[in-house]
């Protein structure tokens, strides 16, 4: 998805991070960095840090990197 349909704490943590402006929706409000190199989107749960919001992350993938906010709301481009 593109990361300019998330809310602007993520996006703006994903500055000069991204190839495309593209993340990877890992669960809702949870993203990571495309790699158009990586097709395989279930790989993406394995490898990488984790943005998005803390209390989803916390429940779903509790031992990856990256950062976390309170509230993060999905953003209009994942399915709801």
């Amino acid at each position: 998805m593109n990361v300019a349909s998330m809310d602007y704490r993520v996006a703006n943590s994903f500055e000069g991070k991204l190839v495309d402006g593209q993340v990877v929706a890992l669960g809702l409000g949870l993203y990571t960095p495309f790699n158009p190199n990586v097709p395989d989107l279930n790989s993406y749960y394995e490898s990488g840090g984790v943005y998005g919001d803390s209390a989803m992350k916390e429940a779903v993938l509790p031992d990856k990197g990256g950062a976390t906010w309170a509230g993060v709301l999905p953003g209009p481009e994942e399915p709801q």
